[in-house]
């Protein structure tokens, strides 16, 4: 599902990334190669405030890729200054792009590094590649692609991506896009071939732990609440609030706190519950849950459809429609284990995994 709001943003984002690089392609586009710098600010990305100074040669479209106005920029220098403490750091992109004007396709080679019209870089990639239109799929290519964190680059000592072993609540991590990488996820820069989603419940002791709207976004900005009139509303829409990302999207992530995981990659790939939790910053393995472990008085269970799994719960493969259930608890907390999500709607059918349809023709795989 696609909230009115949500399909707003995407399209202010493909305009101001419009805007953006006919400011950035200035001189450029008289014919010329003469470099154009250009400089933004951020205050919510990191624990301090950045600036972003971009040195460019050329610049190019800004794609309109599912809801990610992407910035095509030439060979480029990035220039990331923690203006609290004055701390940069500075990111060397020599790699070019090109533009193909009937269908839309940027082909992409070499270091580039990746980010909206903002400017606050998410993602690096190394190699040659493409995202072709008129679909906007990312195509197989010889890229390496990796997470860039602008905020771990400038912070005074570099962050830790290990796990919280510490009691719940669990809130977002202070350095989302360091976590994303540590959890072996990708940012996503091409249109969706698979799109599922799954529910999370966790019982610690009896009381029910929120999984944090806005996990696995770069930079959540909250909405409010979506518009839905239907008798049965989205579970995203029951929850009251519905984040976006400002800056970046994992494949895996929240966009409220009703506990559904938004699976939408634009790889072909499978994901598992240990990923959402190391993007979370949050231990979990066969016999612990952050600060909780299985011990002689209390027990840690995890349930799939409301069947108990054995061995270790972060292999759990993330499939369409799934309820997962992580239990913690003494005698008589397992005695009501959710086997099917009802916290309203699931956002939308799945596509892209085996047996769905296809997520950009709708043809069955």
């Amino acid at each position: 599902m696609r909230h009115r709001f949500f399909t707003a943003f995407a399209v202010a984002v493909a305009v101001a990334g419009v805007i953006a690089t006919a400011a950035l392609t200035g001189a450029g586009s008289a014919g010329t190669s003469s470099p154009t710098v250009t400089r933004g600010t951020d205050a919510r990305l990191c624990p301090f405030p950045i600036e972003i100074t971009v040195r460019g040669v050329a610049a190019g479209a800004a794609a309109p890729t599912t809801a990610f106005g992407l910035l095509f920029v030439g060979p480029s220098t990035v220039t990331i200054r923690n203006t609290r403490s004055g701390r940069t750091a500075v990111i060397n992109a020599p790699g070019t792009f090109g533009e193909r004007r009937t269908t839309g396709t940027v082909s992409f080679a070499g270091r580039r590094v990746w980010f909206r019209p903002n400017l606050i870089p998410f993602l690096v990639t190394a190699g040659r590649d493409a995202i072709s239109g008129p679909s906007f799929v990312l195509s197989p290519g010889s890229a390496r692609a990796h997470a860039v964190d602008p905020c771990a680059l400038v912070a005074d000592t570099k962050p830790s991506t290990q796990p919280r072993v510490t009691p719940a609540p669990w809130a977002l991590p202070r350095y989302a896009l360091s976590q994303l990488a540590a959890a072996g996820l990708t940012p996503l820069v091409g249109n969706l071939v698979e799109h599922d989603h799954v529910h999370l419940d966790i019982t610690v002791n009896g009381k029910k732990v929120a999984v944090p709207g806005g996990l696995g976004l770069a930079e959540p900005t909250d909405d409010g609440p979506c518009p839905d009139t239907k008798t049965a509303p989205v579970a995203d829409c029951v929850a009251g609030h519905f984040f976006a990302a400002a800056v970046a999207n994992s494949p895996l992530h929240t966009h409220s706190g009703s506990g559904v995981i938004h699976v939408e990659s634009d790889r072909a790939r499978a994901f598992t519950l240990g990923q959402v939790f190391a993007e979370w910053g949050v231990r979990l393995d066969h016999g612990c849950i952050g600060g909780y472990c299985t011990d002689g008085r209390r027990e840690l269970r995890v349930y799939l459809n409301g069947r108990r799994v054995s061995g270790d719960p972060a292999l759990i493969k993330l499939v369409d429609h799934a309820e997962i259930a992580i239990v913690y608890g003494g005698v008589g907390a397992f005695s009501k284990i959710p086997s099917t999500f009802r916290g309203g709607t699931w956002p939308g059918p799945g596509c892209g995994q085996q047996g769905e349809a296809s997520c950009l023709t709708g043809a069955r795989s």
